[in-house]
């Protein structure tokens, strides 16, 4: 069919992020990450799986991404909205882009893969009860940790850092991007975060962020 590689994400897999249970979820997920690695072992060339990965605990996150890259699976897959209060601007996650930089490994955030927390309830493990409002306002959440983590200075830290929207369309990003920008140069507050560099957030958007559909 003219396809030469194909990139492996879980289908209802994703749902499992929903699993509120945070050591069962990484288990659930070391075991999917084997199934994953052996399944593309049968056309190494032209099967590139992405592990899932938890990151409620970075450390523990860290580790099953350096296991996943060696065994060959070319990206990680980490939730596109952690639970209030563990946004991807906290300094927490800093061991995690460290090493997924250093491992040369992209960093997905897949549609409905957001992690429930205090007052968050997605539904996302039952679709029947995922409200409309929800799904017409998916791109918010994948908007919302971008920004976090440009905002923050993640991407002048760590400048070969890959992280990707998967699956969240693509109409929504000029005005993201003009209004990245503007917030950065005409809503200058003294407190918050301010490059070293003379770049702009879309210029960190356009270096260190893919979007896929």
């Amino acid at each position: 069919d003219g396809v030469d590689v194909s990139i492996v994400y879980p289908t209802v897999g994703l749902l499992l992020y929903s699993v509120p249970d945070s050591a069962l979820l990484t288990e659930i997920f070391r075991a999917y990450n084997d199934w994953l690695a052996e399944f593309c072992t049968g056309d190494p060339k032209r099967l590139k799986g992405i592990a899932t990965i938890n990151v409620d605990d970075v450390q523990e996150g860290v580790k099953e991404l350096e296991r996943c890259a060696k065994m060959g699976l070319a990206g990680g897959m980490i939730t596109v909205y952690p639970p209030e209060g563990k946004g991807y601007d906290n300094p927490m996650y800093e061991p995690l882009w460290a090493a997924a930089q250093d491992l040369e490994i992209p960093l997905g955030m897949h549609i409905a893969t957001n992690r429930p927390g205090p007052g968050q309830d997605f539904a996302l493990e039952d679709r029947n009860r995922v409200r409309n409002s929800f799904l017409a306002n998916a791109d918010h959440w994948v908007r919302m940790s971008i920004a976090d983590m440009i905002f923050s200075g993640v991407f002048e830290r760590h400048p070969k850092l890959q992280v990707g929207a998967v699956e969240h369309e693509l109409s929504w990003l000029p005005h993201f991007l003009d209004r990245i920008d503007y917030t950065y140069t005409q809503r200058v507050q003294q407190e918050r975060y301010r490059f070293k560099e003379d770049m702009l957030p879309s210029d960190y958007f356009h270096r260190n962020v893919f979007a896929a559909f």
